[in-house]
């Protein structure tokens, strides 16, 4: 017999011994069927909402949903996407390209070259229009300029017991 959809097969009685007789084209054939119910509708196997119904109501496996989870959400399509944030302390291991905001220096911050770093705005400020950066007075961190990049801070500038500012480019302090 080729191969056809359960529902298309040729009519048949079902023997004692949990077989199937279906005769096809004058040719008797047993299907054995020990330990299947009969399923005849889509909502016998949870697949009610298959078809014919909105997005929200379709099935979605396990797997699929964890991924819906970790997607960023918007708010609509004009406005905002809502961004991870936590703390400089729970920032997560980096992988290039990644970003978030950090609340406890409360600026986005962007993963690249093995360093979690500051994205656009030039950093905190204040003013109407922004007019006037800040940066803070006390280094609390470990900070290595590369010698391929120049940085400046307003003085006077403290480094913090157990930090170090490692420079091989340039720090200004103005």
């Amino acid at each position: 017999m080729a191969d056809v959809k359960i529902s298309e097969l040729p009519s048949g009685t079902a023997s004692t011994d949990d077989t199937l007789v279906v005769v096809d084209g004058g040719v008797t054939k047993k299907i054995t069927v020990a330990g299947v119910t009969a399923l005849t509708t889509k909502s016998d196997v949870g697949l009610a909402n298959v078809d014919n119904t909105t997005d929200a109501l379709k099935p979605v496996s396990t797997a699929g949903q964890t991924a819906l989870d970790l997607k960023v959400s918007k708010d609509s399509d004009t406005g905002a996407a809502s961004m991870p944030t936590g703390t400089t302390a729970q920032r997560p291991s980096g992988a290039v390209g990644m970003f978030r905001h950090n609340s406890t220096l409360d600026q986005f911050e962007g993963y690249n070259d093995g360093a979690w770093g500051e994205l656009g705005g030039g950093g905190p400020s204040l003013g109407t229009d922004s007019i006037v950066r800040v940066n803070s007075t006390t280094i609390s961190e470990n900070i290595v300029i590369p010698s391929t990049s120049n940085g400046f801070s307003a003085g006077p500038i403290t480094i913090a017991d157990g930090y170090t500012v490692t420079v091989n480019g340039t720090w200004s302090i103005i």
